[in-house]
């Protein structure tokens, strides 16, 4: 976030100021970042003129610049189109002047055309007009209006483009706009219609077309044609849009169809299958299956034999393609459960048909149902045959242990972190797709005692267990931000930074178009003064946990991987896996009755029914509306307030800093100064925000029982405590080695005071101890202020000035230890004790910075006497002897007490390997072979110590040996 003041006095603005303090932000941020194309805020000018100035002005730009924008930057980024659930067919149309700012205009399409050439910049950008009505010239005073379409051309076009015209939607195109969203500019307050998904475009470029027939656009139908416009679809291939007469035909029409008829529907739904309209494919499907079975009962009626009443051979052939097609439309637009539903229609009829159980397949891979996937794809390879050794065969078993993986991961939460981490370090904006959320025996409830909801243990989890493993719901990286433009808040002077802006750009578009996350957010609390909402249903907000016990690990893993040694068995082990799966026997082919419900089904799991499937609960809630006219929109300022109150910042796995503090590899060592390395290092956060819905009911301890951490857009949640059936599930949502005064001014936009143990003793100390709390507050500020920059800068040089400085910390340490004397938590004295460790280090004093390490180690948990750091008559203090060792058992003890404790921050992790390191610099210096064995010993013990507290917050020992693969080498080798 932006710090106060930095755009605007604090109150410059204040909330509900109006349209001229509206108009007064906008001209402050134009002023201040610059103009941007499309931003002329004038009434008075064409929109078609308003669009070539920009273009122009782009065009400049990039002629300027040099080298187009990256495509990674270039993309969506954080949300899932929005698409219309809705065939054509089934729509009425609305003219561009009656579309209603703000909304999605449900059961409506806008018939218009291009006047422009259009560019690119996130969206292909141009401006379009009504169709002249019954009487009207073209172009006399007709409605204009700008069009913005998402995600298209985005292969042939890469970047930013002044003109995009040989690819898609040149001027003259004609357009059917289906359900349009007419909304007002983030950047300028125009308003403008925006298109997410291209499969809502289909280009006329009939002029027999129903739609344009003899109106005064049959010309530009024809032109279109000649000028090849094209529309990419959802699917990714760049096609001519086919031809749509047919689709606007009613299904009573099909009654009367010839006996081609379900042919022609099959082609004409075959052709928008591949350009990416997969609504209006399952339409034409389905419109085959009524001609169909038209056919199917005059056949019938004909035949009086006694296989009269099975479906002709070449009929059933048909109909089972439909069917097919049908699932495969339904894929298309993630309407799985409909596609399961189609899938089996087929294989009642047919068990071992492979294309169905291909679907099938992938339909349960979408709905999370992994291991029944994987049974079916299993059943669809017996069934297909491919040849042994080709490469279908090869990408098929590659399919099959991808869906074995995503059920290890769902069903028992086991994840090759590692590999995860190489796949997020290999771009800028991870997302890690491809891999399955886990949600573990925990539940939201009721917190009791006015605290809203909480998170819970619904069984026993021992430490280091995993909680939840999931991907964010919606997450915006900095290479993603299209505008540096700031968002003004409700709160006077406060500003969301520029990943948080662009989240709340973005996020309108996809809770329109997914009713589960439109549900979860609904449940969230928006903080201030909105009320709390009730515990979400898992059901409808997908909360249901996905864990299985160990004891049903091994269940239902399917049929063996290896291929059947014979056709008969082949055909056995597939017509067994269709009936475990479906659950039915081989049965008559489907009737109207059961295709009609898949179709209904497909349009109301992926959206088209809103209110039944989770919008309902949102627009009780507010976050959804539905205008008189039926219009569907969305609360943008709750909406930004939700995600404001809920979002996280994924934070980078801890650091792997060698103790080999010289000049080379601390980055600049005493050259560097030191107030720059800590601002460097306090600017390194905020390089993405996203929103992960269930992770946002665990509510807040400093000295929390779980831990959180991210790996691309996966966070994981772990249990840090063993916790009995029941428990509530706490982490900290601020850094729990601030000062008191620090932590409950981050809390403080929470709107709550924190009451967990660290903080009820610090409140409790201060009021016993006034003189000693400011004791301590007045030293970390001498610390913060001139020590620590100053022990940053002499890192990595051991003269005189270094020592020098080191004794002063220990001085100071000394006297913050004595004023915390009594205290459970000493968590104050975690960085100078850090900070000491690392110029002794510098110093080659290893002995006494292994004194130092035990105190920060100490500093990061509850403090116990029995625990404490040894001094020097205990074996290894900071007086006499070198850096000799002595009395290693007492010392490996040290080591095996530290792993009882419970730690509030992973830096520990650190302290406990640069622990071990030093141990092992000191036996590769050790004269003796005793003492060179002595002091390896307890570099493997202070290993141990940091895996074990690594696998509390982290769990997978792969990731941590990737993480500190340079630090582990010099543990067992001596050196990097």
């Amino acid at each position: 976030m932006y710090p106060p003041g930095l755009f605007s006095p604090p109150g410059m603005f204040p909330p509900g100021g109006g349209l001229f303090a509206d108009a007064m932000q906008r001209a402050l941020l134009r002023d201040l970042l610059g103009g941007t194309p499309m931003t002329d805020d004038s009434r008075g000018v064409a929109l078609t003129a308003q669009h070539e100035q920009a273009r122009g002005q782009l065009a400049q730009h990039l002629a300027e610049a040099g080298a187009p924008v990256a495509k990674e930057k270039m993309q969506m980024g954080s949300v899932r189109p929005r698409f219309s659930r809705e065939p054509l067919a089934r729509l009425t149309p609305i003219r561009l002047s009656q579309l209603r700012l703000g909304y999605v205009h449900t059961g409506k399409y806008v018939l218009c055309r291009t006047l422009v050439t259009p560019y690119k910049l996130r969206a292909v950008g141009t401006v379009v007009t009504d169709c002249p009505e019954d009487g009207e010239d073209e172009g006399d005073g007709a409605c204009q209006r700008r069009l913005s379409v998402y995600n298209l051309a985005t292969k042939e076009v890469p970047g930013r483009s002044a003109d995009v015209s040989r690819h898609c939607l040149p001027a003259g195109t004609v357009l059917a706009i289906k359900e349009p969203y007419f909304r007002v500019g983030s950047a300028d307050s125009q308003p403008f219609l925006r298109v997410d998904s291209p499969s809502d475009l289909l280009v006329i470029s009939d002029p027999q077309h129903p739609l344009v027939a003899g109106t005064a656009w049959e010309r530009h139908a024809v032109a279109a044609a000649v000028a090849g416009a094209a529309v990419r679809g959802s699917s990714g291939s760049t096609t001519s849009a086919p031809q749509l007469a047919s689709s606007v035909a009613t299904a009573a029409g099909a009654a009367t169809a010839d006996a081609d008829e379900a042919a022609r529907w099959q082609v004409e739904g075959n052709a928008l299958f591949g350009s990416g309209h997969f609504v209006d494919a399952l339409h034409a499907y389905q419109q085959g299956l009524a001609a169909a079975g038209q056919q199917q009962q005059q056949g019938q009626a004909q035949l009086e034999l006694p296989a009269a009443g099975q479906p002709l051979p070449a009929l059933e052939k048909r109909i089972a393609v439909l069917l097919n097609n049908s699932a495969a439309a339904c894929l298309g637009f993630r309407a799985f459960n409909a596609a399961c539903a189609y899938a089996q229609l087929v294989l009642r009829q047919e068990p071992r048909n492979a294309k169905a159980l291909m679907r099938l397949a992938k339909a349960l891979d979408g709905l999370g149902r992994y291991t029944e996937a994987a049974e079916a794809w299993e059943a669809h390879l017996a069934a297909a045959s491919y040849g042994a050794g080709s490469t279908t065969a090869a990408a098929g078993q590659r399919f099959l242990a991808e869906l074995r993986r995503r059920a290890a991961q769902a069903e028992r939460g086991e994840y090759d972190e590692a590999a995860l981490a190489r796949e997020a370090a290999a771009s800028s904006a991870p997302r890690l797709e491809g891999h399955a959320d886990f949600i573990g025996p925990v539940a939201v409830a009721d917190a009791g005692g006015g605290r809203g909801r909480g998170l819970f243990a619904t069984a026993p989890v021992r430490a280091g267990q995993l909680l939840l493993a999931m991907r964010a719901d919606a997450v915006c990286y900095i290479d993603e931000v299209q505008s540096l433009m700031p968002q003004f808040t409700s709160t006077p002077g406060v500003i969301n930074g520029p990943t948080q802006s662009q989240l709340n750009r973005d996020l309108p578009i996809s809770v329109l178009g997914c009713p589960r996350l439109a549900a979860r957010l609904a449940h969230l609390h928006a903080g201030g003064r909105h009320r709390v909402p009730p515990v979400p249903p898992a059901a409808e907000c997908g909360f249901v946990p996905t864990w299985r016990p160990a004891a049903a690990a091994g269940a239902g893993a399917g049929l063996s991987a290896g291929e059947p040694s014979s056709a008969a068995a082949a055909a056995a082990a597939a017509a067994a896996a269709a009936a475990r799966v479906t659950g039915e026997e081989p049965a008559a082919m489907a009737g109207d009755a059961e295709v009609a419900a898949c179709e209904q089904l497909a349009m109301v799991e992926s959206g088209g029914g809103v209110v039944q499937q989770g919008g309902g609960g949102a627009m009780a809630r507010g976050l959804l509306e539905i205008s008189p006219e039926g219009y569907l929109g969305v609360d943008d300022e709750l909406l930004q307030c939700i995600s404001s109150t809920n979002a996280f910042t994924p934070d980078p796995l801890p650091e792997t800093k060698m103790v080999d503090t010289s000049s080379s590899s601390c980055g600049g060592g005493g050259s560097r100064d030191g107030h720059a390395r800590l601002k460097a290092l306090k600017n390194k956060a905020g390089s993405a925000t996203g929103l992960w819905s269930l992770a946002s009911f665990i509510n807040h301890s400093c000295c929390g029982n779980s831990s959180r951490y991210f790996l691309g857009d996966f966070m994981f949640v772990r249990a840090s405590l063993d916790l009995p059936v029941g428990a509530e599930v706490t982490f900290s949502y601020t850094d729990p080695l601030l000062s008191f005064d620090e932590r409950a001014q981050a809390l403080s936009k929470h709107g709550f005071a924190c009451g967990c143990e660290l903080c009820s003793e610090d409140r409790e100390w201060r009021r016993r101890h006034p003189d000693r709390a400011r004791e301590v507050e007045a030293l970390s500020e001498a610390l913060a202020q001139d020590l620590a920059p100053a022990a940053l800068s002499a890192a990595g040089s051991h003269g005189a000035a270094t020592r020098q400085l080191a004794a002063q910390i220990r001085r100071l340490l000394d006297k913050m230890a004595a004023a915390l004397a009594g205290r459970a938590w000493r968590t104050a004295l975690f960085w100078p004790s850090s900070a000491l460790a690392m110029l002794l280090q510098s110093c080659g004093d290893h002995r006494a910075a292994l004194v130092a390490y035990e105190e920060t180690l100490a500093a990061a948990a509850r403090f116990s006497t029995s625990d404490g750091p040894r001094d020097g008559a205990g074996g290894y203090g900071s007086g006499g002897g070198g850096n000799t060792v002595a009395a290693p058992a007492a010392m490996l003890s040290e080591a095996v007490a530290a792993r009882g404790r419970h730690y509030v921050h992973p830096a520990a992790i650190q302290t406990a390997v640069n622990m071990a390191a030093t141990w092992a610099q000191m036996a590769e210096a050790a004269g003796g072979r005793g003492q060179r064995q002595a002091a390896r010993q307890q570099a493997q013990s202070w290993e141990a110590t940091a895996r074990d507290i690594w696998s509390r917050f982290y769990g997978s020992q792969e990731l941590f040996d990737l993480r500190f693969a340079g630090p582990l080498r010099l543990i067992r080798t001596g050196s990097v």
